[in-house]
């Protein structure tokens, strides 16, 4: 059992540790470093890769080579079968169709290593 946990343990590691150096190099629309707020939000999506903490990072802008795009964009790009139609609201801002599906944090990974080459 304490193998599981440990197990576990170093895969949220290892998720954390192998995007440092991405978020280290990744810029955002101005081509500055991302804001640790934003940082914090990816790390926190790797960590929990749930449909509420997709939401804060889906329109996280990132340029690469010039072209300024969402990760959610991003993503789509990276994975061809990934949906090019995300969560659907009202006016009010109420739900009407949620995502149908939301990205691996090693899909996130590959993403953001695509946005920097």
């Amino acid at each position: 059992m304490l193998w599981i946990g440990w197990k576990i343990f170093s895969q949220v590691i290892s998720n954390i540790m192998n995007i440092t150096l991405e978020l280290n190099m990744v810029k955002d629309m101005f081509g500055s470093p991302l804001s640790q707020e934003n940082r914090t939000l990816i790390e926190t999506y790797m960590q929990n890769p749930i449909i509420e903490n997709w939401r804060k990072i889906h329109g996280i802008n990132i340029i690469k080579r010039g072209i300024i795009s969402t990760i959610w964009q991003w993503v789509a790009e990276v994975d061809a079968t990934y949906c090019h139609i995300g969560e659907v609201t009202d006016i009010n801002g109420n739900i009407i169709k949620p995502w149908s599906k939301i990205p691996s944090p090693d899909l996130i990974r590959k993403t953001l290593f695509y946005a920097l080459h």
